[in-house]
């Protein structure tokens, strides 16, 4: 409560603990955003070495397995789009340079 509150000089350590004593909830605005972090996992690695599976109460797997699948398929494309225009680069790059000097006639003469 402390840290959150850093920054209001009118929360002091006196204060938070007799808030946080006093047994009912207390709201309070504070003055400058803090980040939160929220995670949810459905499966984890235990100590032993074990997956855990645990059920997908709030039923993220699938949306989250069909981003998934989504963004592969999107790369995957672009991979190809990538590997056609360097097949097309390379093959530009084996043909001879264009030349200022005129083209010789059929006959080899100049």
């Amino acid at each position: 409560a402390q840290y959150v509150l850093r920054d209001q000089p009118e929360w002091t350590a006196d204060r938070i603990r007799e808030a946080m004593e006093a047994g009912t909830e207390k709201h309070v605005k504070l003055k400058s955003p803090i980040p939160v972090f929220l995670g949810y996992w459905t499966a984890r690695v235990r100590p032993d070495n074990t997956v855990q599976f645990r059920r997908d109460v709030y039923e993220v797997d699938g949306k989250l397995q069909a981003r998934l699948n989504d963004r592969l398929a999107r790369l995957r494309r672009s991979g190809e789009a990538a590997a056609v225009a360097t097949t097309v680069a390379n093959d530009d790059a084996d043909e001879k340079p264009a030349t200022t000097e005129p083209r010789r006639a059929a006959t080899g003469k100049k």
